[in-house]
């Protein structure tokens, strides 16, 4: 499937607002990840704006722990049919770190470290942007074959006085678990 100049292959996860899939980039010849929105939420104004809001966030970071956005797209009608809002990411070939936990021995507290330090560095890059990621978990955490973390999903994050239409008093976001 085509959407915009990306082909659309295998299914590499889910979230709460999108599908992720890998992709081919036929205009640039590379392989990055599509995030597309359920249909559903594509017809709700304020879960495209968060959904924008997303990519706006992470696109205004550059560092070697955070996923790095290319693109965005999607939320026009087109022929009479909506198409579905979508971010390009770049393809990490890994996987979580919860994955990482679940089918391994209990790290050493030298990895768990050096994990902590990483993060730490990806969210002081955040911070000096005006941006708390505010959904810090392993699943949001991907690990490269070669061992590089990166933090990915700014769904939820703020982002400094622009952030009016997600934050309302009471309204709570992120992971309970991890809250």
């Amino acid at each position: 499937m085509l959407l915009g100049r990306y082909e659309l292959q295998d299914e590499l996860g889910e979230g709460g607002m999108a599908s992720v899939f890998g992709a081919r980039d036929t205009k640039l010849n590379r392989d990055v990840a599509v995030k597309v929105m359920f249909p559903h939420l594509a017809r709700r104004a304020e879960a495209v704006a968060r959904f924008k809001r997303e990519a706006r966030a992470a696109a205004g970071l550059d560092h070697h722990h955070i996923l790095r956005v290319f693109d965005v797209g999607g939320g026009e009608v087109e022929d009479g049919n909506l198409v579905p809002p979508y971010i390009v990411l770049e393809r990490i070939d890994g996987f979580s770190l919860s994955e990482f936990f679940e089918t391994r021995e209990p790290p050493l507290a030298e990895v768990v470290a050096s994990i902590g330090v990483a993060l730490c560095r990806a969210l002081a890059q955040a911070h000096k942007k005006n941006i708390v990621h505010r959904d810090i978990k392993p699943a949001n955490v991907m690990v490269t074959h070669e061992g590089r973390l990166v933090l990915a999903d700014f769904g939820v994050a703020h982002m400094g006085e622009e952030d009016s239409l997600v934050t309302r008093t009471g309204t709570i976001l992120g992971t309970p678990a991890y809250m």
